[in-house]
């Protein structure tokens, strides 16, 4: 029992590493925003104020390739909170849950291998897309987090029959994301027998 316990810590405190180092290499990125953010912030606002999913009053056209970000950072927007703030913040966040999952992954995929699990977050951690693309406040983190959850999801679904189909759920979400998001979500829900 005390050595499942010293076991259990020990992962622990290296997915806490992986979370550090990727909260470390965040930090200088932090600043930075892609130009296409105030495209999604234009759309985000809009919708916020007045309802309706436009660049510019009275103008509707659609200029946004993230319908679900867009609509997230409206509803944060809607909730008084700041919208660039926010996309980065959710980015940050949906980042670390992203990196829990791909240990789960490969723990579901190599239970036997003890270090093996801890791989995936660590190689996310220290990749330099991975930390610019989640601090930048685009639509990547949202992206990646349903791609993850969808994987996740079929793994387990797998194993076990739920009442809930999340991996049909974050499929869904995935072609919401990002127009080839589609492409995603058809090989994610026919590996599931949905389509």
């Amino acid at each position: 029992m005390l050595g499942a316990a010293r076991e259990l810590a020990r992962r622990q405190w290296r997915l806490a590493l992986c979370l550090g180092i990727f909260a470390l290499l965040a930090l200088p990125a932090w600043p930075a925003t892609v130009d296409d953010v105030y495209i999604t912030l234009t759309y985000a606002r809009h919708w916020a104020e007045t309802g309706v999913l436009e660049w510019t009053t009275g103008e509707r056209v659609e200029g946004y390739s993230n319908f679900l970000w867009t609509l997230l950072i409206g509803l944060a927007w809607k909730l008084g909170a700041e919208p660039w703030y926010s996309s980065k913040v959710l980015g940050f966040v949906f980042g670390v849950v992203t990196m829990g999952l791909s240990y789960r992954i490969a723990k579901r995929l190599r239970p036997e291998l003890d270090a093996a699990p801890l791989l995936p977050p660590f190689l996310l951690a220290a990749s330099t897309q991975f930390v610019v693309w989640n601090a930048s406040g685009l639509e990547n983190s949202l992206f990646n987090l349903f791609l993850a959850s969808g994987i996740y999801g079929l793994l387990r679904e797998g194993e076990q029959a739920l009442i809930f189909p999340w991996s049909a759920v974050a499929f869904l979400g995935l072609a919401l994301t990002r127009p080839e998001g589609i492409a995603y979500a058809s090989v994610g829900l026919l590996t599931r027998g949905c389509l």
